[in-house]
């Protein structure tokens, strides 16, 4: 079983479903994660490479004023010539795209970097992303009418060492 400290620090993500049956994508090396998601971790993270592999838009991206603000003042890393800003090419496969913030450190606070235009319903998403995003699901929350929510107000969390 994959625990907490294997994968603290890294880039690696999350998801759930929401009230809507919308898909959302979670990023925070060091913050709160649902407890759920380590039950079979290998299903989060074959999610996680599919979502890295994704080439090909769904939808339009939509970044979030505090996103761009965010890449005002600190650019997304490059690949080779090219930046990579991961919120934006997830929610153009669909996906809300969250993180936790720059300053981590176990907080279970969760932002809205970038929604997609035409947000993926779980029934739409390949069967790798579905299996990840049931493990997780916030029956009161509707991820297309959120700015920031905490977590731990709705699911049982793990927290970081950071």
């Amino acid at each position: 079983m994959t625990a907490r400290t294997d994968i603290e620090g890294t880039c690696a993500r999350w998801f759930a479903i929401d009230a809507a049956g919308h898909i959302g994508v979670f990023m925070g090396g060091y913050a709160a994660w649902p407890a759920a998601v380590f039950v079979d971790y290998s299903i989060v993270g074959a999610a996680d490479a599919y979502v890295d592999d994704a080439h090909h838009p769904y939808t339009d991206a939509i970044p979030t004023a505090r996103h761009q603000e965010h890449l005002r003042t600190r650019p997304p890393p490059l690949l080779w010539d090219e930046p990579i800003d991961g919120p934006t090419i997830e929610a153009s496969q669909g996906l809300f795209s969250f993180d936790a913030g720059v300053d981590y450190g176990g907080r279970s606070i969760y932002y809205l970097d970038a929604r997609p235009r035409a947000p993926l319903l779980l029934a739409q998403a390949n069967i790798i992303i579905q299996r990840a995003a049931q493990l997780v699901c916030f029956e009161r929350i509707r991820f297309a009418d959120i700015e920031q929510f905490d977590i731990a107000l709705h699911i049982e969390v793990v927290v970081g060492r950071g």
